[in-house]
């Protein structure tokens, strides 16, 4: 928690073979939890807002649970 939001961090690879540290704002609404990156930059280098959507589901599909791992 950082001023009453939540926060993740944690380390990340970049393309040239280094590592940063990346820090997302969480915002959970309802069934649905949203990481939000501010400091994601595009191949202009304009920072711009990047959002991860996960929704929350009660049950995994029966068709999902028909393979079997083989690793």
């Amino acid at each position: 928690m950082k001023n009453k939001n939540i926060r993740i961090d944690f380390f990340a690879a970049i393309s040239d073979g280094r590592m940063t540290l990346k820090t997302y704002k969480i915002k959970i609404e309802g069934n649905k939890l949203y990481m939000l990156d501010y400091s994601f930059t595009n191949s202009l280098f304009i920072n711009e807002l990047q959002c991860h959507v996960f929704e929350k589901k009660e049950k995994v599909p029966e068709e999902y649970l028909k393979y079997t791992p083989d690793w």
